[in-house]
């Protein structure tokens, strides 16, 4: 449903390709199912880029169960704030011990004490956030991608998740796809390839590779 979304907004600004998606993290398994469509379509997708983005069929089940607020909680912190979940300043073994109406306001205030969250942020503003978290995560997790038959670029972060866990994203994204990927590495992790100077150095790769795909 996203990504048929996600469609119907892009060619409403270019109804036809060729085209050039990207995404970072869960934002480029939503363009491989995007490319995935336009493929099916017809349309010409000229690059597809994914950003230590994680094939969600080969990852296994859920790390989180939807039902457990207070993990769930945590790891929305976690991406709010842009670390693991072992690095922040509370754990999900602290949030249990308070009851469920109260673990958004202990999580605000304990991230607020460190800065981590806005001072203006409000109980609503964190639940709203939950509520659409769930259903992005859980969507995610659900999603089964299935072949495509053009070509992929994968940025890889040399301190992955994914790699911690034994796992490949090259070996993972390279089973839905009968085109050799083309592999860069970009040092730091899953967060801090959004920020500089790693962040630097993946716009000017991707430039690289925009510019390519144009004189193509």
């Amino acid at each position: 449903m996203l990504a048929e979304q996600s469609l119907q907004a892009m060619q409403t600004v270019q109804a036809h390709g060729p085209y050039q998606l990207a995404g970072w993290s869960a934002g480029g398994v939503l363009a491989f199912e995007m490319a995935r469509q336009l493929e099916q379509q017809g349309e010409a997708v000229d690059l597809l880029v994914l950003i230590d983005s994680f094939n969600p069929a080969l990852s296994g089940d859920p790390a989180v169960d939807m039902q457990d607020q207070a993990a769930l909680l945590l790891v929305l912190l976690a991406d709010l704030v842009g670390c693991a979940v072992d690095e922040l300043p509370l754990s999900v073994h602290d949030l249990r011990k308070v009851a469920h109406e109260q673990q958004i306001d202990v999580l605000l205030e304990r991230a607020q004490q460190r800065q981590l969250l806005p001072s203006g942020w409000q109980h609503n503003d964190i639940q709203r956030l939950l509520e659409l978290f769930r259903v992005h995560y859980q969507a995610l997790y659900q999603y089964t991608p299935v072949s495509y038959g053009g070509q992929m670029i994968l940025f890889e972060t040399t301190d992955s998740l994914m790699q911690r866990h034994g796992q490949s994203l090259i070996a993972d994204w390279q089973s839905r796809t009968p085109v050799p990927i083309e592999v860069y590495r970009i040092a730091g992790n899953h967060y801090t390839v959004m920020r500089r100077p790693s962040v630097t150095l993946l716009a000017q790769q991707l430039q690289a590779c925009l510019e390519r795909g144009r004189t193509r």
